[in-house]
């Protein structure tokens, strides 16, 4: 990818997408948006600058290591470069109001910015620091609910990788 200029290594882990690459990239998102909305996907962007005190809440700060990209704002207020956003959705459906359970099963994702501070980046854009990731989060009435939506959305993977011509084994 590097030598087609399709994309540029700004620093180790972090690349620019040039035009080439920005134009498959489009089109490649386009085909993902399609597939999720097909099976209810709700788009979203979520802010990549995340509340440390999530993290903290779920147990995950202290278990995350050195991957994590941390900051402080003026007012000394700690927030992560986040690498997912699992505390992110969860805490946003319990601020909102009740919602009926007609409204389930709700599935929400987005394709944004991911960080990890690796150690040593390597791969491209497989291990950087800096990767578009795309991440769905479902809430379902029951357990029997999560699997069928579960299977809802690797039928949907399915249906991408055959779109964009990607052989794949379902593990």
């Amino acid at each position: 990818m590097l030598e087609l200029g399709i994309i540029h290594q700004a620093t180790p882990g972090c690349f620019h997408f040039l035009p080439l690459g920005l134009k498959a990239l489009d089109k490649l998102i386009k085909i993902v948006d399609s597939e999720m909305q097909t099976i209810g996907g709700q788009k979203m962007l979520f802010s990549e600058l995340t509340n440390s005190r999530l993290w903290k809440m779920s147990g995950r700060l202290k278990d995350a290591g050195p991957e994590l990209f941390t900051l402080k704002d003026r007012h000394n207020h700690h927030y992560i470069l986040s690498p997912t956003y699992e505390e992110v959705a969860s805490d946003l459906l319990s601020l909102n109001p009740p919602i009926s359970y007609k409204h389930f099963p709700l599935k929400v994702y987005q394709i944004s910015s991911k960080f990890r501070d690796e150690t040593k980046p390597r791969y491209g854009l497989m291990r950087g620091r800096e990767f578009l990731m795309k991440d769905m989060y479902s809430f379902d009435i029951d357990e029997t609910s999560a699997k069928d939506t579960y299977n809802e959305i690797c039928t949907s993977y399915d249906k991408i990788f055959d779109r964009i011509g990607i052989d794949y084994v379902k593990g």
